[in-house]
């Protein structure tokens, strides 16, 4: 069960950077997804 504990996902983020960096189009949607994920699930704040 615990036999790959230490692994990351680092080779995966060096292999596909521009999957996860927010300069690019992939990027740019991907954080805006993600985004809109985190809203749906946290408490507004009233301004």
């Amino acid at each position: 069960m615990f036999k790959n504990l230490g692994e990351t996902f680092e080779p995966t983020y060096k292999e596909k950077l521009w999957m996860y960096d927010p300069r690019t189009e992939v990027g740019k949607k991907r954080m805006k997804k993600q985004k809109e994920l985190l809203e749906s699930f946290l408490p507004h704040k009233k301004r």
